[in-house]
């Protein structure tokens, strides 16, 4: 049983890992505890959201499979922030949670270099200078080699679940946490972080009266996360709506009269909780201004009558937990059909990572998802793509791909945890990425799937989205923008036929990109471009100021971002700096002044001295 990658775990992480393996053609295995859990939506039954989605949309650049199957399985879409700038949009789905997992295991088990199996890993094997991973083993027996491991854990490590004074062993509730892994992490002097997520009640769709409550719908006219929907024109399925209802004074009356017996508040939980996705108990008392909070009333799957309550996941006891929930409007009568929970882990200080997750410890052991101290599907998945992606590269002895923080949110989420570590759960929020109206999820493509066809990542609808892209953008902007052309001459315009004509015959004069998708959306015959070709046009003429503005910082940055920083230096030489910052950098070992600009607790002048080494010593 040898292989080139095994990858430890089949959730979002482990699942684009293999499949960014596979696209390599690499001898590829997903060992994971239950094989009919991979792909499953333990939280929310929804993918992206501000930022979020934007990860999606990159990992479909690099051809893939979270952004096809959540298009496929999608039962609601809706762009989020729509009243606000391009900068800050993003695709939001409400997923067919069932369907979803489904469509996943069928297409892993399907494809062709991509072997499953179920087992729990509880070792790995290390060659003789304990320098380097070779294998696994499992809690059966078996040692299986590999030339790269991918660890995607998830909660599991250690996992132990709360509710009330419920304090039992799990990764999620009704499985197993894997408890040997963690021993060896921290045998071979890795730091260890314990950390905490929650969930909330899922209910009977019958209990729940929809009458009392707000109707969220999703978009007619939407966009999709792949490119593979648009040009395949996917068979949707049906589109339903979602709902929206608000706690009350009587609900965070229960919450306050029952600190006492919370295991957040009781000293149960250690871990550290995400701050931007709180518990409801965590709301109540850190917001006591706020009387009322939102709570998002979610269908799980067409094919069941569960819903997910959004907003208010909880630790409390099962007896508590209904009667919170019966003060709210429309929830009078619920039936709690799987309880909430909390669940503690273990994850690892991402800063023994390089860029490509690679562990700085041990060679070719690789991390991603939420072993790397990070929350979401989306976070996971984007992760997961990074780790796959690099260790075939290496396996394959070719340069590494580090996604750059100035082209992609995965970059900044990369550099984010490598580079500052973390004391929550990371979440991706657009706010973190210095250049987001650069990072806009309409040109997503243009600007990252060069970068994969430069690595062999080619797909057929890909190929053919992105050329049409490319040629009905360049033709638009020279003929429609930059040239002058008589507008009453437009009845039989048709760009097909045009883009086969070095000078078209017509003459168009001043006709501005809003003119253009009136036109379009009047379904006028004059021109056949596509709507989002020209919502990317109309989003980068009317932001052309602060975007070359943005380039240009970036541009400035990247002058010292990418001098490379020896691999052979020896901070204790550097006189100038503090033993504190030596050993922060001696830790992290930053590969660039860039990187290092972002190691927490390092200083302008501690850069400055640096740079003067470098340059002293090439001088020299």
């Amino acid at each position: 049983m040898d292989y080139d990658v095994i990858v430890v775990g089949g959730g979002h992480a482990g699942i684009e890992a293999s499949w960014a393996a596979t696209n390599f053609g690499l001898k590829t295995l997903l060992i994971t505890l239950n094989i009919d859990n991979i792909g499953q939506m333990s939280c929310n039954p929804s993918i992206g959201g501000i930022a979020k989605g934007n990860i999606v949309r990159e990992i479909d650049a690099f051809c893939g499979l979270m952004p096809e199957i959540a298009d496929l399985t999608a039962i609601q879409f809706r762009m989020l922030n729509t009243k606000k700038g391009p900068a800050v949009q993003s695709l939001r789905v409400q997923s067919d949670k069932i369907q979803y997992m489904n469509e996943i295991i069928k297409k892993i088990l399907s494809r062709d270099n991509l072997f499953v199996y179920q087992d729990e890993v509880i070792d790995l094997i290390l060659d003789e200078n304990k320098k380097k991973v070779i294998g696994i083993k499992t809690r059966r027996g078996l040692q299986i080699t590999a030339n790269a491991i991918i660890l995607t854990t998830g909660t599991f490590l250690k996992g132990r679940i709360f509710i009330g004074d419920y304090n039992g062993e799990g990764g999620r509730i009704g499985e197993y946490s894997a408890n040997y892994l963690s021993d060896f992490l921290l045998k071979n002097q890795f730091r260890l972080i314990r950390l905490k997520t929650g969930t909330p009640p899922r209910v009977n769709g019958r209990s729940i009266n929809f009458n009392k409550m707000e109707v969220q719908k999703g978009d007619e006219n939407h966009e999709y996360f792949s490119i593979a929907s648009y040009v395949n024109k996917i068979n949707k399925l049906p589109q339903i709506d979602c709902y929206i209802t608000r706690t009350n004074e009587n609900t965070s009356k229960i919450i306050l009269e029952n600190i006492d017996k919370l295991p957040l508040y009781s000293g149960k939980i250690k871990g550290i909780g995400p701050r931007y996705c709180p518990s409801f108990e965590d709301k109540v008392i850190k917001f006591k201004d706020k009387s009322s909070h939102l709570i998002f009333v979610e269908k799980e799957s067409l094919l069941s009558n569960i819903y997910y309550l959004n907003g208010i996941s909880t630790s409390l006891a099962e007896d508590l937990q209904i009667k919170l929930l019966r003060t709210i409007d429309g929830f009078e009568n619920i039936e709690i059909i799987k309880p909430a929970y909390a669940v503690e882990y273990d994850a690892i200080d991402p800063t023994y990572l390089k860029p490509t997750l690679e562990s700085r410890i041990i060679e070719n052991l690789y991390f991603a998802g939420q072993i790397n101290g990070t929350s979401g599907y989306e976070e996971a998945a984007g992760q997961g793509l990074v780790a796959g992606l690099n260790a075939s590269l290496k396996i394959l002895k070719k340069e590494p791909y580090i996604f750059s923080r100035y082209k992609s949110y995965i970059g900044v989420m990369i550099d984010d945890l490598t580079t500052k570590g973390i004391d929550e759960p990371y979440r991706m929020f657009t706010s973190r990425a210095e250049f987001r109206l650069n990072l806009r999820f309409d040109n997503t493509f243009e600007r990252l799937y060069p970068d994969a066809r430069t690595l062999g990542l080619k797909k057929e609808t890909h190929e053919q989205y992105f050329n049409n892209f490319v040629n009905q953008k360049k033709f638009f902007i020279e003929n429609f923008l930059e040239r002058k052309y008589n507008k009453t001459d437009i009845s039989d315009f048709n760009l097909e036929k045009s883009l086969n004509e070095i000078n078209p015959p017509y003459t168009i004069k001043n006709l501005i990109i809003q003119d253009a998708i009136d036109l379009v959306k009047n379904k006028k015959k004059f021109i056949n471009i596509d709507e989002y070709v020209l919502k990317n046009i109309q989003i980068e003429n009317k932001y052309k100021g602060y975007i070359d503005h943005e380039n240009k910082l970036i541009d400035d940055l990247m002058k010292n971002e990418n001098l490379k920083i020896p691999s052979n230096i020896d901070y204790d030489k550097i006189e100038t700096l503090s033993k504190e910052t030596k050993d922060r950098l001696k830790k992290i070992k930053p590969e660039n002044i860039g990187q290092m600009s972002r190691i927490k607790g390092i200083k302008q002048t501690d850069l400055l001295n640096v740079l003067i080494y470098i340059k002293k010593k090439n001088k020299n």
